[in-house]
C-alpha cells in the first residue's frame, strides 16, 4: 500500500481537546495557525501546506486545555524543498 501526499505538505496527527496548533519561523514569528478551536476528544489530522515557505527551520506549538490542566508542546521541524 502506497500513500501519496502532496509535495511540501505535512500531516500532524493529534488527540484530545487541542485548541491550537501554530507554526513559527526561526525568529519566533507566528507564520500560520493550523487549528484554533475546541474539539471533542479523538484523533485528528491537519495538513500543513508549505508551498509558500522557504526551506529552513520552523517550530510548531500544540496547546491544549481540558478545563483543569494546560498542555503546551513545542517541537522543531526542518522544511526541505
Amino acid at each position: 500500500l502506497m500513500i501519496r501526499r502532496p509535495p511540501r505538505s505535512t500531516l500532524f496527527p493529534y488527540t484530545t481537546l487541542f485548541r491550537s496548533l501554530k507554526i513559527y519561523d526561526i525568529s519566533g514569528r507566528e507564520i500560520t495557525t493550523l487549528v484554533n478551536k475546541t474539539q471533542e476528544a479523538g484523533f485528528y489530522t491537519v495538513q500543513f501546506n508549505a508551498n509558500n515557505f522557504a526551506s529552513g527551520t520552523y517550530f510548531y506549538r500544540i496547546s491544549a486545555n481540558n478545563g483543569q490542566d494546560n498542555f503546551v508542546m513545542t517541537k522543531r521541524m526542518i522544511l526541505l524543498k
